[in-house]
């Protein structure tokens, strides 16, 4: 029984064989008889036949069925960020719903110049639990489809920009206003609703412009970190680290207690190879965020070890996405050359938003260590690899004037080594992070005023730098070490040289400071002030983390 436009009444949609509670009450929500827009090139059509309609079911008003055109938008419209909206049937066997929208489509009058509506297409729902999608460029909507997923049916389509008014209903649910009339979408799962909210943010960009990491990050900088962390071969490189995986593999196991049964939260998990050891020891669900493009093959892993229903993938920044819940623990893998480069530590300590009351973070706190030391060689090679701009007549040219300015841009490469420990002169300072109280603004600027006994005489060309982190465990407390003592790892050591170098007898004091100041390429400047105190001889120098120098190839 209808109405008297002839819609079906609630009696009619409840009576129709094989449809869900949910969509039925999705069917409802649609007699608010919206014309939908689609979008040019962006219809989701089945993988089987990406080029042509789907093989109608023979019924007529299945075949009718579909998501409705609007006018043609005109060039302002068009020119807006739209993110593409599409509730599907889980498959299509449920096509009985569609008899139900196709009379209310056919039943609802269009305004003129409307367009008729469009067949409907066989479509692949995204990716349950986990925003695989992305958009594509030249439409800005969903693109991605779930890959080795039964076909659905598509009942909906809309788009949203940035003046589509929609909100959260509950916890599971978003109310979007479509002109004079609204829609209810209702997700299975805390994960699904967090999936479509983060690709929302992300398509009207809303989040993106006023987020922490956007307002510190140059876009160029951001495109070249997360190209480059986005390559199965840096990943590797990372994997294949022994020292750097088989310490988070045991700090994480042999704290079992702290992972079973928990919801932890992996801060660009990468290949989401710290995911996996958190399910290894008992974890009840893992949000993995992965901003770079490996977040796909993240994924990949996660279907075929068979994990989807424990490991959630999140792509997107940290600073962007949103949680459906707060989390037990965070992990990651935050550190750089001298511990702050790249600046992922200030997006490790962003995700404290997400972490329950009483919460553990793994890695717990760090400790960066310096120390001066004597190296003629190293001084040496450094003042040579400018002297190619000595050169008086290269090719009838003379460069020798650039010498000066070509000495100073290479004293402003930290040089990224190994060396032997008897070259140090004193012992080590130690500055301390604690990533539990720390916050992100603490990272801006740091200042490290240091005081060494010098405990032989000799000329002191720089400062050495490694740094520990410690995972502060129920159980254990496990150390992750890069000190030239321990076994060599892919963050190597780090020595900054002194502008000249400075002369100091044993039992004399050598004072000074280090700074870091945080700049927008995700990086540091470094200055270095140092001072023999019973002299008065100073020196120091000015450095770009950014751009170091790599000397152990």
């Amino acid at each position: 029984m209808g109405d008297e436009r002839g819609h079906p009444g609630p009696a009619s949609r409840k009576s129709v064989p094989g449809l869900p509670r949910r969509l039925a009450a999705t069917a409802g929500a649609l007699s608010v008889r919206k014309e939908l827009c689609t979008w040019d090139g962006c219809s989701h059509v089945s993988a089987r036949s990406p080029r042509t309609r789907p093989r109608a079911s023979g019924h007529p008003e299945e075949a009718r069925a579909a998501a409705i055109s609007k006018p043609t938008p005109t060039p302002a419209e068009r020119s807006q960020r739209t993110a593409g909206v599409t509730l599907l049937l889980p498959n299509p066997n449920c096509l009985q719903v569609l008899r139900v929208l196709s009379k209310l489509v056919r039943s609802e009058p269009r305004p003129r110049g409307m367009a008729a509506p469009s067949r409907a297409a066989t479509a692949r729902p995204c990716v349950p639990g986990a925003p695989a999608c992305q958009r594509r460029p030249s439409t800005g909507c969903c693109g991605r489809m779930r890959k080795g997923a039964a076909d659905g049916v598509c009942v909906f389509k809309c788009s949203l920009n940035g003046d589509t008014e929609c909100c959260c209903v509950g916890k599971e649910s978003v109310l979007i206003s479509l002109g004079y009339h609204s829609a209810l979408l209702k997700f299975e799962s805390h994960a699904e609703f967090s999936a479509f909210s983060n690709t929302l943010k992300r398509c009207r960009r809303e989040e993106k412009e006023y987020s922490v990491f956007s307002q510190r990050t140059e876009e160029a900088s951001a495109a070249q970190y997360f190209q480059f962390y986005g390559c199965l071969s840096q990943q590797q490189n990372m994997m294949q680290d022994f020292v750097r995986t088989a310490t988070y593999h045991r700090a994480i196991l042999q704290n079992h207690t702290d992972f079973r049964d928990k919801v932890v939260l992996d801060v660009g998990c990468g290949s989401g190879i710290l995911s996996f050891f958190a399910v290894q020891a008992g974890a009840r669900r893992v949000y993995a965020v992965e901003a770079s493009s490996v977040a796909q093959y993240a994924e990949m892993l996660v279907k075929s070890n068979h994990l989807s229903d424990k490991i959630i993938v999140l792509p997107g920044k940290i600073e962007e996405i949103s949680l459906p819940e707060a989390v037990d623990v965070i992990i990651s893998e935050p550190m750089g050359y001298m511990l702050f480069n790249e600046r992922m530590l200030e997006s490790y300590l962003h995700s404290k938003k997400w972490l329950k009351a009483n919460g553990m973070m793994f890695p717990t706190f760090g400790d960066i260590h310096l120390a001066p030391f004597s190296d003629e060689q190293l001084y040496m090679e450094h003042h040579s690899r400018a002297n190619f701009w000595y050169q008086q007549c290269f090719y009838g040219v003379n460069l020798s004037s650039l010498r000066g300015a070509a000495v100073d841009e290479y004293f402003r490469q930290p040089i990224v080594d190994t060396f032997d420990i008897r070259i140090l002169m004193a012992r080590t300072v130690k500055y301390t992070v604690n990533f539990m109280d720390a916050e992100e603004a603490d990272l801006h600027r740091v200042e490290i005023p240091f005081v060494f006994q010098m405990a032989q005489s000799g000329l002191i060309h720089g400062l050495a730098f490694w740094f520990d982190m410690a995972f502060v465990g129920s159980l254990v407390t496990v150390w992750l070490s890069t000190a030239p003592t321990e076994p060599l790892t892919h963050w190597y050591q780090v020595r900054c040289l002194l502008q000249t170098p400075l002369f100091a007898k044993e039992g004399e004091t050598l004072s000074g400071r280090v700074l870091f100041v945080a700049n927008k390429r995700q990086s540091y400047d470094i200055q270095i002030v140092a001072l023999v105190n019973q002299t008065g001889f100073r020196s120091g120098n000015t450095l770009d983390l950014k751009n170091p120098f790599f000397r152990f190839a």
